[in-house]
């Protein structure tokens, strides 16, 4: 393996450890903002195969910032692009390593 090769490698996986430790480490592996919880929320509605889900009642008691509930379904208010980049760790109830492969 050129020495090259064997840097970039030793780079990538320090890369992954770090951005690991952060997430364990410092941020509980708990979004911290309510668009987070938003993108989430729809990860793991994705990571079980759904669109939407039916909406809890009664409503008022299970308000969230930035989700929808419109006839009945509750989603994110947000595009689903990266909800669905992070279904991929959401559906091995593990969200957090999408980040650290992403770094």
């Amino acid at each position: 393996m050129k020495r090259s090769t064997l840097l970039t490698l030793c780079i990538i996986l320090l890369a992954f450890e770090t951005t690991h430790l952060v997430s364990r480490d410092i941020f509980e592996r708990l979004p911290r903002l309510e668009d987070e919880f938003a993108y989430l929320y729809q990860a793991r509605i994705f990571a079980r195969g759904d669109v939407y889900i039916d909406t809890p009642l009664p409503i008022r008691a299970y308000w969230q910032p930035f989700l929808i509930s419109l006839d009945g379904k509750r989603f994110g208010k947000y595009t689903p692009g990266w909800p669905m980049v992070l279904a991929a760790g959401a559906a091995f109830d593990a969200p957090w390593i999408v980040n650290a492969w992403l770094a």
